[in-house]
């Protein structure tokens, strides 16, 4: 998210520099294209997500520019996935995806209009620096730092189990966002999304999987930017046992967890009831 201000500011910035100098309030500044499919990288990864028994899609994403930053501040992706594969979410929930082997995303339409056709990702979600998530900047130019509940076509309300949808940030501690809380980020900012988007209600299928990302310009034709993973085995990850905790009766304590034979890697997720966060 703060990638995305950075980048705003920026923008911002080249724009009065014309102004400025040339004497012409009339004359329309200067402005130069940018080739987005050279100087972006667009990486996909899909997997099984074990939700307490209940497996779905698991899905990580990465669309960034040369800079590291996130490649553009709004774009419309859409998952294809092979024959076999269904989105179950229902048509409230998916919209014209709903039946279909499609997880996509509606171009966006001026603030405040319709979700037209209704999509999965809506006009909200696009691929970002840190994955899929739903923070399209909006045609009047605002930003947002929002993270959706997941997996998608989850029980919101539900506290624990495997419809039990959540929200997942990453913040101060992990190596992975060495920045967080460095003086950047606005002050309603709680963390990066972790990357991985995972959705409940699909029947899953061995097969390549597409990724296109549409890039809307009024300046220039962009070309969409592809990426394709395989899903090879549909066996899950075992169940993880509950967690314990142990007060240190400071506010803090230690969380204990056995990390299943078959994971070589594992990130806790530490979530304060009475915030959400």
């Amino acid at each position: 998210m703060t990638n995305r201000i950075l980048a705003l500011v920026a923008l911002g910035g080249l724009a009065a520099l014309p102004a400025c100098t040339s004497g012409q309030s009339a004359k329309e500044p200067a402005f130069t294209s940018v080739n987005i499919p050279a100087t972006t990288k667009l990486q996909f990864a899909v997997g099984t997500a074990n939700r307490n028994g209940a497996v779905g899609l698991n899905t990580v994403v990465t669309f960034r520019a040369n800079t590291g930053f996130s490649a553009t501040l709004v774009n419309t992706p859409a998952i294809t996935g092979p024959a076999g594969f269904v989105n179950n979410g229902t048509a409230a929930a998916a919209g014209v995806d709903a039946g279909t082997n499609m997880i996509s995303a509606t171009p966006q339409l001026a603030t405040g209009l319709p979700n037209t056709p209704p999509t999965t990702f809506g006009q909200t979600y696009g691929a970002f620096a840190y994955g899929f998530a739903p923070i399209n900047a909006t045609t009047s130019g605002a930003t947002s730092s929002a993270a959706a509940p997941l997996p998608f076509f989850g029980t919101v309300t539900a506290a624990s189990g495997a419809a039990g949808a959540r929200t997942y940030l990453v913040g101060p501690g992990n190596s992975f966002v060495p920045n967080f809380r460095d003086g950047t980020q606005p002050s309603n900012f709680n963390g990066y999304n972790p990357g991985f988007v995972d959705f409940a209600g699909v029947t899953l299928a061995t097969g390549s999987y597409g990724l296109n990302v549409a890039i809307s310009s009024a300046n220039t034709t962009v070309p969409n930017v592809t990426a394709s993973a395989n899903l090879t085995n549909l066996t899950p990850l075992p169940v993880f046992a509950p967690p314990t905790f142990t007060s240190d009766g400071a506010g803090g304590g230690t969380v204990g967890i056995v990390v299943p034979v078959g994971c070589t890697e594992a990130m806790v997720e530490v979530v304060d009831t009475a915030t959400g966060l």
